[in-house]
């Protein structure tokens, strides 16, 4: 499975099959108008984490991270996902922005290889 970490990509990208099962774990729908999924904002502090496996570790990402108040009215806030219908072509997963925020990345070129860490915000 190819994934990749990525600073210009805001959202999470994931295989179509799972984006449908956040749809369903969140109740979301789609908005034709803004051609995104959406919720109810006030739902926002109540929906369940992302949990990632990478490398034996797990990595929770909060739903304040994946579902995003973008102004969109009505009381509905962006979930913060999209499918990879790649077509065999690319990564099967994208983690930008939406898990970088909560997650830092390491990266050891000398060995190939990324980690993360808790990122630790103080505003």
């Amino acid at each position: 499975m190819n994934v990749i970490s990525d600073t210009g990509t805001s959202w999470l990208g994931a295989p179509n099959t799972v984006v449908s099962g956040i749809v369903k774990a969140t109740k979301a729908t789609f908005d034709w108008t803004n051609e995104l999924y959406t919720v109810d904002c006030s739902t926002m502090q109540t929906q369940p984490d992302l949990v990632f496996t990478i490398g034996g570790t797990k990595y929770n990402v909060k739903s304040v991270e994946y579902i995003l108040d973008l102004q969109l009215g009505g009381g509905k806030c962006a979930l913060a996902v999209f499918s990879m219908g790649n077509g065999g072509f690319g990564p099967s997963w994208i983690l930008g922005d939406t898990f970088i925020r909560q997650y830092c990345n390491i990266y050891d070129i000398g060995n190939a290889r990324i980690g993360f860490a808790n990122a630790h915000h103080s505003f």
